[in-house]
């Protein structure tokens, strides 16, 4: 059974952009310099790779992944568009909310696809949103290497999991 064939282009475009927008907010949530953006830009880019080569338990999660690998054709082609995006990105907020309003709209589509498909997917975004607030150190007040992950991140990692209806 195709389930890509139940849903509509729309609701289809939603999961897979969805794991991108979630990465997206989370490099804007708490930028850690050209260095650190380069980094969390990879593991994204890593985690879908990931998706799409690594045998999955659900072929759901492969065929998003391997729409979501066909978008981002080349790293350099989305770190350069990340790059760009952070330094005209005025409200980090914006961002956030794009990535909380398509993991809501995501977890209802999901609605439509078997459980354990939909829990795939679900554990997909919170972990490359996890792996990508891990992936570079936040600077505290004073300038020195602070936590891996920071409290905006940690925040926003909450409230995707509130969206995507997954235990915090």
């Amino acid at each position: 059974m195709n389930i890509q064939n139940q849903l509509s282009s729309e609701e289809w475009n939603t999961l897979v952009e969805a794991p991108i927008k979630a990465g997206k907010a989370m490099i804007f949530a708490s930028p850690s310099g050209p260095i650190g953006v380069v980094k969390e830009t990879m593991v994204l880019l890593n985690s879908v790779k990931k998706a799409t080569s690594t045998p999955s338990k659900s072929s759901f999660l492969g065929t998003v992944g391997k729409q979501l690998h066909d978008r981002l054709s080349s790293a350099k082609a989305i770190g350069d568009t990340l790059l760009t995006e952070l330094q005209s990105v005025t409200a980090p907020e914006e961002t956030r909310e794009i990535a909380i309003k398509a993991s809501k709209e995501a977890s209802a589509i999901l609605g439509k696809v078997p459980p354990t498909d939909a829990l795939a997917y679900k554990e997909f975004i919170v972990s490359t949103a996890s792996k990508v607030a891990e992936a570079a150190s936040e600077e505290d007040i004073t300038g020195m290497r602070g936590s891996k992950v920071s409290p905006t991140e940690q925040a926003l990692l909450k409230d995707i999991k509130g969206a995507l209806g997954v235990s915090p």
